[in-house]
């Protein structure tokens, strides 16, 4: 009775609320945002890419989604560009990364040397990027992108302008795979840290245009594969595209770098494009 009394004071001093004992399971920690949370990578393929990791009849793709839990979309168009569209947490992703990314060098269809592995094989990538998250990734004065190209050891261009008629601006990431993929799991982390501000409207490549310098690839670019890393081709992505003059004629091209960041908004000029295939 003596010891019941005991236990009815504990329970009042602490409020009525029961205190934890040492047999109570502790709350759980949250959960890192490498090993449970999903994110979601969008990159823009040349259209021969895009048919490396489909696979043939979809064998590549399916595997991928099977072997890593993960949601894995590449919808057609009518340009040269496709979207491949990544969901899963971080460290699938990753892997992920690392089995195409040597299809994007210009084996064609084809998968690359088997004795080739993805570290020793130069890549480039283009991630898609809400552009109110960009400046996260340049920092001030540049800071932030030139220690990111230092650590990871790749090279790192973003493009100012965003693609058409969307919210999204292109990361461009040279350099072995795994660099790259140790480049995209940084980026993941810093763009996580700060909600997308403003609306937001993904690209669609069905609105592929040349006369945009946004970091894309153009028909020519396409038909010929290949070209020097971490360079935009001949008239994309080099320079700005300036607004024409009062008296009608075009300003000369400003050269581009990050420390000219500016964010801007741009509004869709045309309904949605007609939909198409979807892997």
């Amino acid at each position: 009775m003596e010891a019941e009394t005991d236990r009815e004071v504990e329970f009042t001093e602490t409020n009525g609320k029961r205190p934890a004992d040492d047999t109570e399971e502790e709350q759980a920690p949250k959960k890192s945002r490498s090993t449970g949370e999903k994110v979601e990578v969008r990159l823009m393929l040349q259209v021969r890419n895009a048919g490396a990791v489909i696979g043939k009849g979809g064998k590549n793709i399916t595997a991928l989604r099977t072997d890593h839990k993960a949601s894995i979309s590449i919808a057609d168009s009518s340009g040269p560009e496709r979207i491949l569209s990544i969901t899963a947490d971080k460290e699938a992703v990753g892997e992920i990364l690392k089995k195409v990314l040597p299809t994007f060098k210009d084996f064609g269809y084809n998968a690359p040397p088997q004795k080739q592995k993805a570290s020793d094989i130069d890549c480039e990538l283009r991630m898609l990027i809400h552009q109110s998250l960009v400046g996260g990734i340049i920092g001030v004065k540049g800071a932030k992108i030139k220690e990111l190209k230092e650590s990871t050891q790749t090279s790192v261009m973003v493009f100012r302008e965003c693609c058409p008629h969307s919210t999204d601006r292109v990361v461009l990431i040279g350099g072995k795979a795994d660099k790259i993929v140790e480049c995209v799991n940084v980026i993941l982390d810093i763009i996580s840290e700060n909600p997308i501000k403003g609306r937001s409207q993904p690209y669609d490549p069905n609105f592929y245009d040349e006369t945009y310098d946004y970091g894309g690839f153009t028909m020519m670019y396409d038909d010929r594969g290949g070209r020097s890393m971490g360079y935009p081709p001949p008239g994309r992505g080099g320079y700005d595209r300036m607004p024409p003059s009062r008296g009608g004629r075009s300003m000369p091209p400003a050269r581009r770098g990050y420390e000219d960041y500016d964010d801007y908004d741009m509004s869709p000029r045309r309904g949605p494009p007609p939909s198409r295939a979807r892997w």
